[in-house]
């Protein structure tokens, strides 16, 4: 075994027990992003966050969009207070805003 085959397998092992953590606890560590949520990332500018958008039609399109959802609760569990998710289907006023309405999926595909 190579000099980083400890290092690497602790790496990989961390990495599954946050993905584990996070798929028992859905949407514990990520927020979604509404008008509320918005006015405190403005609030606090000095603050890095990451938003997931979910362009419209990623209700239709399971396969797409939910394969991230584990990933993205696992990032936040490392990154508290600091992972959002936004729903262009719930919250179309804040996409159009952005100019991220005109993103569509039109068809899926199942995992």
């Amino acid at each position: 075994m190579s000099v980083y085959g400890p290092s690497l397998l602790r790496f990989i092992t961390v990495a599954i027990f946050y993905i584990k953590l996070a798929s028992c606890n859905p949407d514990k560590y990520v927020k979604y992003l509404d008008p509320e949520g918005l006015a405190e990332i403005k609030a606090s500018s000095s603050v890095p966050v990451a938003i997931k958008v979910d362009p419209l039609g990623c209700e239709r399109a399971p396969g797409v969009c939910q394969p991230l959802n584990e990933f993205w609760e696992a990032a936040g569990s490392v990154f508290p207070k600091r992972m959002f998710r936004l729903s262009c289907a719930e919250q179309r006023d804040i996409c159009d805003n952005a100019g991220l309405s005109p993103v569509k999926i039109t068809q899926g595909r199942e995992v």
